[in-house]
């Protein structure tokens, strides 16, 4: 008897990039991405909030440029 294929290799199988696996730990979320099996919610939370620093980064070098 072949072992179940999980929701995650079905999706990889199918060539999509999102899955519905196990609840985050941090969010709560169920969708997740197929290559890295992060939680979609927390990972662009986090894209968001490195964007942010990196534009304050930016801000405060042009002002001390000045």
């Amino acid at each position: 008897m072949s072992k179940a294929e999980s929701p995650r290799h079905a999706a990889a199988k199918r060539g999509e990039k999102f899955y519905e696996g196990q609840e985050c730990g941090e969010c709560g979320a169920t969708t997740r991405y197929v290559l890295t099996r992060c939680c979609v919610a927390c990972a662009k939370a986090k894209s968001k909030a490195e964007r942010a620093r990196i534009q304050e980064w930016v801000r405060k070098a042009r002002e001390a440029k000045q």
